[in-house]
């Protein structure tokens, strides 16, 4: 779990936006992990009064 939270620290002095923040999470987890289905949600703090919430993958509905 350290080294997820060093990870995760990693993006803070990135000048990418949110959305690409959660992409590039998203493809290193799905190629890291292997999962038949992964989702990956990123909440940011608020700024300026707007709270921002990014959503990549898609868990499937079971049957």
């Amino acid at each position: 779990l350290k080294s997820l939270k060093y990870y995760f620290l990693s993006y803070r002095d990135v000048g990418i936006y949110q959305e690409e923040a959660t992409h590039r999470i998203y493809e290193d987890l799905k190629a890291a992990l292997q999962p038949r289905a992964i989702k990956v949600t990123t909440i940011y703090n608020i700024r300026g009064g707007i709270e921002t919430t990014c959503e990549m993958g898609k868990i499937p509905d079971p049957d």
